[in-house]
């Protein structure tokens, strides 16, 4: 898929996430990011009518999750209809992970780097905010500080991570371009 078709398969993730990677031919991945959204879903509706503490700490993990998850499924569409066509640009990367901390890393085709710095962001705050919401055994404050106040460096360092990689990417098919006789985009050498 080029161009417009891209957009749209975006366009419908943000409407419903995974149906916008399975319009663009990653059926079953699509499901299972559809299938997790939903899941997401219910358990932070069931965990909220529990009420406890333990129920509502794990509630903030599900929400955490969902904040990550929409973005990165549009993403992903957009990203898999591109398909070949996909070019990175480091200044995107680098804007996208200051927005969210991953998120540029997702841009890129890392999910499983995205997916780490996310979840590292996401435990500090659970951990941050579960333990002066609650009283919770075993929850040390002063180490829930520390991580909390650590993670408003995540944006920069992400950033800075997704800008760097994207140019590491960006060099590498600069050589390959010259080593096949092309001068990137614009064709063959002359």
């Amino acid at each position: 898929m080029a161009g417009g078709r891209s957009w749209l398969a975006a366009l419908v993730s943000a409407l419903q996430p995974g149906l916008g990677t399975a319009y663009a031919g990653e059926r079953r991945r699509g499901l299972a990011i559809w299938l997790t959204f939903w899941a997401l879903v219910v358990a932070v509706v069931a965990l909220g009518y529990w009420g406890r503490p333990a129920a509502v700490v794990a509630g903030m993990w599900c929400i955490l999750a969902l904040v990550f998850l929409y973005p990165w499924s549009i993403l992903d569409a957009w990203r898999t209809a591109k398909g070949a066509d996909f070019r990175s640009r480091p200044w995107v990367a680098a804007l996208l992970s200051l927005f969210l901390p991953g998120l540029g890393q997702a841009y890129l085709g890392r999910t499983g780097r995205a997916w780490k710095i996310w979840g590292y962001v996401s435990a500090a705050w659970v951990l941050f905010v579960g333990s002066m919401r609650y009283d919770l055994p075993g929850v040390v404050t002063d180490a829930t500080a520390i991580l909390a106040i650590s993670t408003g460096l995540a944006p920069v360092l992400s950033a800075y991570d997704a800008y760097k990689t994207a140019r590491r990417e960006s060099e590498v098919l600069s050589e390959e371009a010259v080593r096949s006789g092309q001068r990137g985009p614009q064709g063959p050498a002359t």
